[in-house]
């Protein structure tokens, strides 16, 4: 920004009480401690700091300034991370603030997709999948890989704290080679290159680094299995993929095509996940993009059992039974 245009901008937030509440935020500054939230208020410091045009650098110096010393030390990076995220959201409140008091759940319509659906089994879905599953696990994951991505999209595939993300055709040729892939899965391909997590760690996996934000991941935390299939057998969303955890639920990979990180926090994590899905009862958590799912054909170590992959519809369709 040029120095007349900074100026500018330092003017009229002034006039609009920006920098007074940047300055005050920075007051409010608490010593961090273990999940006290530190994360969430440094974000929310950066953003007031950006919405009275001040300059990143001082933002994170200032930060530096006024927090006090607490149970954990916080890195440069991290603050810098949360600055960065900042400057690219414009400055706005993250969707996670905004849905820090999640909706009040509404069980009468959750209860009334459950009821339509009642009866609906595994079997009754996969003969729903418009794309034929092959029994053979190995099988599905080629499927869920040919059908969802290009050969050249980057995705993660892996343990909860693996960072491995390759293109598609490399982990075709794992699989072809008779190496598993899995238990994981992030659904939204990512840009193969390196940003910062939330906690202002370098990370090939983090949300800024999806590069294309195709899928939202569904998962309930408090509903039986057969409820789960009732409620997929009746709700109207554009189902991708569904796939048995091989534990207690069941993913739902949601086509929604948003167009961009903004459009996402609008329309994903704000309309579809704050006012329709969370009300339903659907975990929260799942609203951020590079959110983890199970890979379908991975034997579960802990259970032996396997995840299956029981529908699938690359553009996205509701479950007709």
């Amino acid at each position: 920004m040029k120095f007349n245009d900074q100026a500018q901008a330092l003017a009229e937030a002034a006039a609009h009480g920006r920098i007074e509440e940047y300055e005050k935020s920075l007051r409010k500054l608490k010593p961090a401690g273990q999940g006290n939230g530190t994360h969430t208020a440094l974000l929310g410091v950066a953003n007031c700091g950006v919405r009275a045009a001040v300059p990143g650098e001082k933002i994170a110096a200032d930060i530096r300034l006024h927090l006090p010393r607490g149970a954990r030390d916080i890195s440069d990076g991290e603050i810098w991370g949360a600055v960065s995220k900042a400057l690219a959201d414009g400055g706005k409140p993250p969707a996670s603030a905004i849905l820090a008091s999640p909706p009040r759940i509404k069980p009468e319509l959750r209860d009334k997709l459950i009821a339509a659906g009642a009866g609906t089994t595994v079997d009754a879905i996969i003969a729903a999948s418009p794309i034929t599953i092959p029994p053979d696990p190995i099988e599905q994951q080629r499927l869920v890989l040919t059908s969802l991505y290009g050969e050249d999209e980057v995705v993660f595939i892996g343990d909860r704290y693996d960072m491995d993300v390759r293109k598609v055709r490399d982990w075709l040729d794992q699989i072809a080679r008779g190496i598993p892939v899995g238990p994981h899965a992030i659904p939204n391909p990512l840009t193969g290159e390196e940003s910062l997590t939330k906690d202002g760690k370098p990370s090939r996996r983090a949300d800024a680094c999806v590069a294309a934000f195709r899928f939202a991941t569904i998962e309930f935390d408090t509903l039986s299995l057969e409820d789960q299939l009732a409620f997929w057998a009746a709700v109207r969303l554009p189902v991708a993929a569904l796939i048995d955890s091989g534990g207690k639920s069941i993913h739902g990979w949601i086509r929604v095509d948003a167009p961009d990180r903004e459009s996402w926090e609008r329309d994903i994590e704000r309309g579809l996940f704050g006012e329709r899905l969370v009300p339903l009862g659907v975990d929260a958590a799942c609203r951020n993009e590079a959110r983890l799912s199970r890979m379908p054909g991975f034997t579960r170590v802990d259970s032996g059992r396997v995840q299956r992959l029981l529908f699938l519809a690359p553009t996205g369709r509701t479950v007709r039974l």
